[in-house]
């Protein structure tokens, strides 16, 4: 091989090791990026199922469907008068046209209520 031969395989050979050298860094990025990008993705759906337990024991019971589909104060018997709602609340309220006591009234009646039609559905 000549001289001139030997220069070139020579110079071929450090490109060679050159770019074998620039191809194991990039593998290197690319595996660290997809590390980190796994390790986001692993957060993100634990964040997800636990946003999806978290829903599951929110969502209302038989008995709070109930309670929001009661018929109450159509001018008929299911009507929420002072005697009743004293009956439900186990005292007068403490002001005149005190919201939140006529508010908590109607509430615990609707449960009252719920909770009739579940003892009367399991009979």
């Amino acid at each position: 091989m000549t001289l001139l031969g030997a220069e070139n395989v020579e110079r071929a050979g450090r490109n060679i090791d050159g770019a074998a050298e620039t191809m194991s860094r990039a593998a290197n990025t690319i595996d660290g990026a997809l590390e980190r990008h796994a390790q986001r993705l692993g957060e993100h759906v634990g964040r997800t199922e636990h946003a999806l337990q978290q829903a599951a024991q929110e969502r209302p019971t038989l008995r709070d469907y109930f309670a929001a589909h009661v018929s109450i104060g159509h001018g008929d018997d299911t009507d929420l008068t002072l005697s009743v709602a004293k009956q439900v609340m186990g005292s007068d309220p403490p002001t005149p046209g005190n919201l939140e006591w006529w508010q908590e009234a109607e509430a615990r009646l609707r449960y009252a209520k719920a909770d009739a039609m579940l003892k009367a559905r399991s009979k």
